[in-house]
């Protein structure tokens, strides 16, 4: 059988299963390993996580994190996540009921408190309400998930 070496991507495939057609056959499943699967990288988790109040200060003591959706337009709210090995560089995303509705961007906080980053949230009012978990890619393609951390409200 011969080796073949194809290029990395990131697009999936859904093979769609139900109650009434529990299997498929005739699906070729290819599994790509990215080119820095042999590099050693350290192991990403979210420690805690909480509000930047008006101040600037983070707020650490709520869960999830309650976001309200302007009556209007869109609106910015800033979060900051704690773990281990954090970076801006990453990759946040939000979960949502539907296409990601919430754009994240990153900025370090690293200068207040090591693997710290400041989350800023675009949320308009057409942003679906519910509890959301925020997953986390290396530039590694390690992952890390932080399960209901944000309820948008």
């Amino acid at each position: 059988m011969p080796f073949v070496v194809v290029p990395f991507t990131l697009t999936q495939a859904v093979i769609a299963l139900s109650a009434s057609e529990p299997e498929v056959d005739g699906n070729n499943i290819v599994v790509f390993e990215p080119t820095t699967a042999g590099v050693t990288s350290a192991q990403i988790n979210v420690d805690f996580a909480g509000p930047i109040t008006s101040d600037g200060a983070c707020n650490f003591d709520s869960s999830p994190i309650e976001i309200t959706r302007p009556a209007s337009g869109t609106a910015v709210a800033s979060i900051c996540v704690h773990g281990n090995a954090l970076d801006p560089s990453y990759l946040y995303q939000l979960t949502g009921p539907a296409t990601p509705d919430i754009s994240v961007s990153v900025t370090s906080l690293a200068s207040l408190f090591p693997n710290l980053v400041q989350l800023n949230l675009t949320i308009s009012s057409t942003t679906l309400p519910g509890v959301r978990s925020l997953f986390i890619s290396t530039t590694n393609n390690d992952q890390a998930v932080a399960t209901g951390l944000l309820e948008v409200q």
